[in-house]
């Protein structure tokens, strides 16, 4: 019964340490400098797509990407989005986008545009240290991100609206192709 109670003093006590986001921040960049990969990237890239956290919509940004001639490099802090990014042959690199080191190692400077799509504002807030040299494209989910995001520099797009737009697409595609059921 000690040991039990023992035990669950200490893991309510070490659970908002070892949860906080400090923590996490702490080894992912800690952990980013171990990335071998990403130390092979050609570091006089210049003129590329930056792409700041690939989330859900970032297979659907590669392609027309690619498709227009620019290189492109991402930054993802999730490995296993890495790991498939590396076995499709997108060079990228795993650590915290919002890491100043990193961006300027991504060549952040140099690059034709940044797409940014990262969850922290704070994160946000650094890259767009960046926005006098280069154009940086931000997903906003609310009106008064997209402001911060101008008044930054920063070039908001709204998530809500590629939505809508994406869901006006779908609907007009099912019904020009005949698919609409009565």
């Amino acid at each position: 019964m000690n040991l039990l109670t023992v035990a669950t003093i200490f893991t309510t006590l070490a659970t908002p340490f070892l949860t906080s986001q400090k923590l996490t921040d702490f080894l992912l960049h800690a952990l980013s400098r171990f990335d071998i990969q990403a130390k092979k990237l050609d570091s006089n890239l210049h003129n590329h797509a930056l792409v700041l956290g690939f989330g859900d919509g970032g297979p659907h940004l590669l392609k027309p990407i690619q498709e227009s001639g620019y290189p492109v490099l991402v930054i993802e802090d999730d490995g296993q989005v890495v790991d498939q990014l590396r076995k499709m042959k997108i060079p990228c690199i795993f650590g915290d986008a919002g890491d100043p080191n990193l961006l300027k190692r991504a060549g952040i400077d140099r690059a034709a545009f940044v797409l940014v799509s990262m969850r922290r504002f704070e994160d946000i807030r650094e890259v767009l240290r960046y926005a006098s040299q280069v154009q940086i494209y931000v997903r906003v989910f609310e009106e008064s991100e997209a402001r911060q995001v101008l008044e930054l520099g920063g070039i908001p797009v709204s998530s809500a609206d590629a939505s809508v737009q994406s869901l006006e697409l779908w609907i007009s595609k099912i019904f020009l192709n005949g698919k609409a059921r009565a």
